[in-house]
């Protein structure tokens, strides 16, 4: 780094010179123990899986985590971690980072980490990330404030962090009362209008082949009696074209890619979509999506589904496909959902309320909906904010101020 560009009152270092980095362990499978130290894996730190191998091994002191203690990961994920829990042991794929702490502020490192992490990414696509090793980390440059500058760097981003926190546990719980409402509402349903147009309890239930009590009035039908469903197509790579209609992929849906091939082919009108109908993944992922988009063709992996509207609701069509996409998932943790097939899902069962109950029942879980768009917006804006925060105050750009007392 050019020094003209350095701060006044900062310097530049090796973070070698001001941390030590250090190493995981790796384990046979004949080490791991049904109890003992948990031993922390990739999983662990990303929110991906909550289950644990232990060790009964005595290892150096090092190569234990205690909680609050920064850790980071190298291989697959990338990114710096703060141990929070019990004490641990770290695996192969992470390393441990002790901050000399006359020298260096921990969360400040933590943030250091962090921006660096990112910015590597973004320049690479995450293709040579898998190539970061240990001596390369280490003899990485970090621009170092004094300690108390430091401290108070981390400290406005840390304010940062719990505002994404929160919303984060916002969402979480929106997406609990989401799922405790579909459970009711398909279940026992909104109830019936009085003459006053008030909507009243259902007062009698019945058995259903689905295994529920489920309304007197209600209808219980496979789902090819109500809607159509209509197979995507495969393309060849020689069928892509550079423009025409885009051909919408499973990533289009998922929000994972944002690149369309296109297409010249004259289809039937059954194999486009338009802005506003109902499709459903079927394949690696799962699950319903109402495209927002212009006239579009949709791949093999995708069905389109048309309603018969004198029976069936379009947004009731799509949470109803949505609540069952979610229990089979509970029930099976994803495994059987491989084998999902279009004449299964043509003979699936469904509940069919009148549809002016079917409305009511789309009606309030497009409200949660709208809550839970509104805290992904809040919390996508709020990244965006920390993201800018990070690039002025990590270089100097701007400083912050210092208590003098």
């Amino acid at each position: 780094m050019s020094s003209k560009n350095i701060p006044n009152g900062w310097r530049v270092c090796k973070q070698s010179q001001v941390s030590t980095f250090h190493n995981g362990r790796a384990y046979k499978k004949t080490e791991w123990e049904e109890s003992g130290t948990p031993v922390i894996r990739l999983q662990n730190l990303t929110g991906s899986g909550d289950s644990y191998y232990y060790s009964t091994l005595e290892l150096p002191e090092h190569q234990n985590v205690n909680n609050g203690e920064l850790l980071y990961m190298w291989s697959a994920t990338f990114g710096p971690s703060i141990w929070r829990g019990e004490k641990a042991i770290y695996h192969y794929h992470i390393w441990k980072v002790d901050c000399h702490k006359d020298l260096l502020d921990k969360m400040f490192m933590f943030f250091h980490l962090d921006y660096v992490t990112e910015s590597m990414k973004s320049k690479t696509n995450g293709s040579t990330m898998l190539h970061l090793t240990k001596k390369g980390m280490e003899d990485n440059e970090i621009l170092l404030p004094p300690l108390k500058e430091q401290q108070k760097i981390a400290e406005v981003l840390s304010t940062a962090d719990q505002k994404i926190d929160l919303i984060d546990q916002k969402i979480a719980e929106t997406k609990k009362l989401k799922t405790g409402l579909m459970q009711k509402l398909f279940t026992e349903g909104v109830g019936v209008q009085d003459e006053n147009g008030e909507w009243q309890p259902h007062a009698s239930f019945k058995d259903s082949p689905l295994g529920t009590t489920i309304p007197s009035i209600w209808k219980v039908k496979q789902q090819q009696k109500v809607a159509t469903f209509y197979n995507g197509r495969a393309y060849k790579r020689t069928e892509w074209e550079e423009s025409g209609t885009p051909v919408i992929r499973l990533q289009n849906l998922t929000g994972s890619g944002d690149k369309y091939y296109y297409s010249n082919m004259q289809l039937p009108e059954h194999q486009y979509v338009n802005k506003g109908e109902l499709l459903f993944m079927w394949s690696a992922t799962f699950g319903p999506k109402v495209w927002g988009g212009d006239k579009a063709i949709y791949h093999y992996h995708i069905w389109k589904v048309a309603c018969n509207e004198s029976l069936l609701g379009k947004s009731y069509m799509f949470y109803s496909l949505l609540y069952m996409t979610e229990k089979m998932k509970k029930q099976t943790n994803g495994s059987t959902m491989l084998h999902f097939t279009k004449k299964g899902m043509e003979e699936q069962l469904m509940v069919i309320p009148p549809i002016s109950e079917q409305n009511q029942i789309a009606e309030i879980l497009g409200t949660v909906d709208q809550k839970l768009n509104s805290l992904k917006l809040q919390k996508l804006e709020t990244e965006q904010l920390k993201k800018g925060l990070m690039q002025k105050l990590l270089t100097g750009e701007w400083r912050v101020p210092l208590d003098n007392h």
